[in-house]
């Protein structure tokens, strides 16, 4: 069990995406938030409220940290759920 000052196992997981990501200050993704579809900016603005970070951390994570296995995983959940 941690104690109030102690960051749990997933706590840290995320400080440490976090970390990976306001390291690099001068990260651009070469657009703008409003080019974002309102699926990937509620899944963002979702991912941020969980983290408590920025929307635009959050979906700076989600691009950088996404693995084409991720989204091949996603694809057949959302075959499966399709019809």
């Amino acid at each position: 069990m941690s104690t109030p000052n102690e960051l749990t196992e997933q706590e840290q997981r995320a400080q440490n995406l976090i970390d990976s990501v306001t390291d690099q200050k001068t990260l651009s993704m070469g657009y703008t938030w409003d080019d974002l579809s309102p699926e990937c900016k509620a899944l963002a603005i979702d991912l941020a409220d969980l983290l408590k970070i920025s929307k635009i951390e959050a979906y700076t994570l989600l691009v950088e940290k996404m693995k084409v296995s991720d989204l091949r995983e996603l694809a057949r959940g959302w075959a499966s759920n399709a019809y």
